[in-house]
């Protein structure tokens, strides 16, 4: 029960409490896709509120969500990285990717 309430404010939380920009979005869901065969990641949802993102994917053709607690901006969700051709990607932070791969098992 916490946890759909948790979702529900998550998702009804004005933007203002985002710390996650669409362009940023959109680059970590490509670099997450192309890490991960057996699921697509679909959406981040963002709280600075509420300290936490909603990750959602699909898997198996169901709809699916982890949470990733206790974030308090953007540095602790994900790095940049340049590369040699000047391409930017974002990567989750190691604990980021820990708690998503702890909730796929």
């Amino acid at each position: 029960m916490k946890f759909l309430i948790t979702i529900s404010l998550l998702l009804s939380a004005p933007s203002a409490f985002a710390f996650l920009s669409n362009a940023e979005e959109e680059l970590l869901l490509q670099n997450l896709n192309q890490k991960q065969s057996a699921v697509t990641f679909e959406e981040i949802r963002c709280s600075l509120r509420n300290r936490l993102c909603l990750v959602r994917y699909e898997a198996n053709r169901v709809n699916k969500a982890c949470l990733i607690e206790r974030i308090s901006d953007a540095s602790e969700l994900y790095y940049s990285e340049v590369d040699s051709n000047g391409k930017v990607s974002l990567n989750l932070s190691n604990y980021a990717q820990r708690e998503v791969e702890s909730c796929l098992q």
